[in-house]
């Protein structure tokens, strides 16, 4: 482990360096210790040159690469894996850049991106090259220089809860994904600025969807155009030809939702005034009256499940509940007040760190019984009143609530089980099935009065041909 401590600030620009070492942890500590590139680079790449399996970078501030050909990196990826957790990258040609090879992951997290790119439209804020996976979660990409807040070629991208915004900046995409792939976006708040140079907020496969099997998957996000003229929130390429999920998503201000025809659509709220807290404070939580609470799909196509979390100003998370009787589009749940979500307003300034709540609700397992009825280990934290919900998804159109739901009261921490049936003429057609989609949420009531917890997850079940026949 290399420990960097903040109390020498100022003292450390300049101090560029590269590493392949394995497992090797990089951390401020007694504070963000930040580095300022100060005209140095190594290798003429980056200020820090990573290539080490299993290589984690914690609680640092990167700012100022410049090199000759203007991709100069706060970090530049080239192999290995990367967990970037709780940093800063700002002021640079390429916030991160990582590299095209397709055995690295890059997790980043609680992390912030701003004000990085050259002008020229080929450096962003972060650039990821044609890898394994990217995950980007309770992160910040912000005001790129004509580039994109967030492109990567990644096989697979995994994107929620992050604030990707362009604000006055003159960034191009707030995420570009040119080459497909298995990409899921949950819970993001995406907003394009005024001074955009390009009427998109969302890309996918405009390049040509090069990856296996590009599939696009979009809930619960809410997407601002606040440039001038039509914008498109998901601008989708001819050349994907499975089509994309868009589900529970608020888009203002965009003409056009998706441009692919053949895009499964459900849940969406597309009114012009969504009843936003505040929009010009990017502040984007709904009021009591929103037109979008309470009409999201609960089981969006593809089984792709509803967010269990949402994003909180800035750079933190919280457990997702929902109030009333569906859940509602959008980033954000309404809360009533004094229910303790959604965090401060945005901050307009750079910096931050990470923000963790321990839910006092965790299902530990679940399993699904020959009659068709859900089994749950449910683990609460306190005592309190648990109960669950399920509706199976059979297909495009069908769908099947359980008509028994569960729930019991827990006297005191630890574990307790639920059970969910079906009635018995739903039994015989889940026994029918050789594949189904179960959405399953659990809630959890303190009797302490404190907020409720509430998890949903999504099973995909899948039986053999033999097995159908027997029932």
């Amino acid at each position: 482990m290399v420990q960097i401590d903040a109390a020498g600030n100022g003292g450390y620009d300049g101090d560029v360096c590269a590493s392949g070492v394995a497992n090797l942890t990089i951390e401020g500590v007694n504070g963000r210790a930040r580095i300022d590139a100060a005209g140095q680079s190594s290798g003429g790449k980056a200020i820090w040159v990573l290539s080490g399996a299993g290589t984690v970078v914690r609680n640092v501030e990167l700012s100022g690469a410049k090199v000759p050909d203007r991709n100069g990196a706060g970090i530049r990826l080239e192999g290995g894996s990367l967990t970037l957790v709780g940093s800063s990258l700002h002021d640079n040609e390429d916030g991160i850049l990582v590299g095209n090879v397709g055995t690295i992951d890059l997790t980043i997290e609680g992390s912030e991106f701003s004000n990085n790119g050259y002008g020229d439209g080929y450096s962003h804020n972060i650039y990821v090259g044609a890898i394994h996976r990217f995950t980007m979660r309770y992160s910040a990409s912000r005001g790129a220089k004509v580039g994109h807040l967030v492109k990567s070629r990644a096989a697979i991208n995994d994107i929620s809860y992050n604030r990707l915004t362009g604000e006055s900046s003159t960034d191009s995409y707030e995420i570009d994904l040119p080459n497909g792939g298995r990409s899921n976006l949950v819970g993001n708040i995406i907003e394009q600025g005024p001074k955009s140079e390009n009427p998109t907020l969302l890309a996918y496969g405009l390049e040509g969807a090069s990856n296996a099997d590009s599939q696009l998957t979009v809930v619960n996000n809410t997407f601002v155009n606040d440039r001038p003229g039509n914008a498109t929130a998901v601008n989708v390429d001819g050349s994907v030809t499975s089509p994309a999920i868009i589900a529970n998503n608020i888009a203002v201000g965009t003409t056009t939702v998706v441009t692919q025809g053949s895009a499964s659509l459900s849940g969406n709220c597309l009114v012009a005034d969504p009843a936003f807290v505040d929009r010009n404070v990017l502040d984007y939580h709904l009021r009591e009256g929103s037109p979008c609470r309470e009409i999201g799909d609960p089981a969006p196509a593809g089984g792709s499940g509803l967010p269990t979390e949402q994003y909180v100003y800035d750079l933190g998370h919280e457990p997702r509940a929902t109030y009333g009787t569906g859940p509602d589009a959008g980033a954000f749940e309404w809360a009533p007040a004094g229910s303790g979500g959604g965090g401060a307003l945005p901050t307009p300034a750079p910096g931050g760190g990470t923000t963790t709540t321990k839910s006092p609700l965790s299902v530990t397992a679940q399993r699904v019984r020959r009659d068709g009825s859900l089994r749950l280990t449910v683990k609460v934290t306190g005592a309190g009143r648990v109960s669950a919900t399920a509706r199976a998804r059979i297909g495009a159109t069908k769908r099947i609530t359980y008509a028994s739901g569960a729930a019991r009261r827990a006297r005191r921490a630890g574990t307790l089980t639920l059970t969910l049936k079906p009635t018995r003429i739903d039994a015989r057609t889940l026994r029918r099935k050789h594949r189904l989609t179960l959405t399953v949420t659990t809630t959890f009531r303190p009797t302490s009065g404190a907020k409720a917890a509430t998890r949903t997850t999504t099973l995909k079940l899948r039986r053999t041909a033999a097995a159908v026949r027997r029932g």
